[in-house]
């Protein structure tokens, strides 16, 4: 499929200072160029990354300060009739990095993060055992998710509310939460002083859940928690396999050798006054007895709950696991923005696998005077 794209660069807080082609002819002299390469890399629950490549001399390069927004638009340059496949904004990041570099001509390449990375420039400052800041006890995981982000990285993340440090400053004066719906797994969690991303990270693997920071105006993002999955349910329409020709380099593999079926976690005390609990998975039998240690000092003494928890969690990660992923091929009637988008899930068949699959990353090359490259990374979930 024949795709176009264009570089929409704004300022901090959203203006636009430029849009550049990735098509067209260098005039020779740099100054107007379009995109020598671009490439972009999205990821569920992470930020991605983005770089694109002018000549140095581009007229571009003067407005771009450090957190400027960096948009990244596609469409169908050649759309059938009644396809809907339009000018749509597949990455949003902020440029923070760059470099210059001379081989027969000079370059100035940019290198710019995902918009949730600004999630990470906030730490879970609050002491531990706070209740309902960095000591939850029971809670949805979309309800601790939305706290820790609401009191670390938004205007209520203020000393006079108890936080170490002021975080309300940019980019939290542009943070909001959407509302809670108490959605995913009830768990307990303790967090403090943790980063924030990588706390969120971890509470969405095991919370049945995942997140994304949406861009909802010039200077304005919202965090939200997507119950379930980030994206839409496919997997009754849409299949892969490499009787379609849409599955390249699939790889199936069911892994035992790093299995345990029962934990033993260790709490806080010293020796023999130590917090201890027992907790077998649901793989335990007679015959498949495999120890697990788990040193959970972060937690309180005496929250005999919570230990049970964190070892409930230790033994689910530690289970054998169907590991199942391929490569998407893009075909005329599966194609990457228009059937299928970063989170979905879908269902997939090799060999002994059929079953739902979740597109959990994605990477466009676009480099001048060549088409567009789509890698897709579908695993099982």
């Amino acid at each position: 499929m024949a795709t176009d794209y264009k570089l929409r660069l704004k300022s901090r807080t959203g203006s636009l200072l430029a849009e550049i082609a990735c098509q067209g002819q260098d005039d020779g002299s740099g100054v107007y160029a379009p995109v020598l390469h671009l490439e972009y890399s999205k990821a569920v629950n992470e930020p991605g990354l983005a770089m694109f490549v002018l000549p140095a001399n581009h007229t571009a390069i003067a407005d771009l300060a450090d957190k400027a927004q960096v948009e990244i638009w596609r469409r169908n340059a050649n759309p059938p009739a009644g396809d809907p496949f339009d000018w749509t904004c597949d990455f949003y990041g902020l440029f923070r990095d760059f470099e210059y570099r001379y081989t027969d001509r000079e370059l100035f390449t940019a290198y710019c993060p995902g918009q949730l990375s600004m999630l990470s420039w906030r730490h879970i400052m609050w002491h531990a055992g706070t209740s309902n800041r960095t000591k939850f006890t029971g809670d949805p995981a979309e309800t601790i998710a939305k706290t820790l982000v609401t009191y670390n990285i938004t205007s209520a993340a203020t000393t006079a509310a108890g936080r170490r440090r002021s975080g309300a400053g940019a980019p939290a004066d542009a943070i909001t939460v959407q509302a809670d719906a108490a959605g995913g797994n009830t768990v307990d969690w303790y967090c403090s002083w943790a980063n924030l991303l990588e706390t969120l990270q971890k509470l969405a693997a095991v919370g049945g859940g995942d997140f994304d920071l949406v861009r909802t105006g010039d200077y304005a993002w919202e965090f939200r928690w997507y119950t379930g999955q980030l994206g839409t349910n496919r997997s009754a329409t849409l299949t892969f396999s490499l009787e379609l020709g849409n599955m390249g380099s699939p790889v199936y593999r069911l892994s035992r050798s790093s299995e345990a079926s029962v934990a033993v976690v260790a709490g806080q005390g010293q020796e023999s006054a130590r917090d201890t609990v027992t907790r077998a998975g649901n793989n335990y039998s007679a015959t498949h007895d495999i120890e697990l240690f788990v040193d959970a000092n972060d937690i309180p003494q005496g929250a005999t709950d919570a230990l049970n928890t964190r070892g409930d969690q230790k033994l689910d990660e530690a289970q054998a696991r169907e590991d199942f992923s391929f490569q998407v091929l893009q075909t005329p009637t599966v194609l990457y923005g228009r059937d299928y988008f970063l989170g979905d899930t879908a269902r997939a068949v090799y060999r002994g696998f059929d079953g739902t699959v979740q597109i959990r990353g994605v990477t466009v090359t676009q480099a001048a005077g060549q088409n567009e490259k789509v890698d897709v990374v579908a695993e099982a979930v």
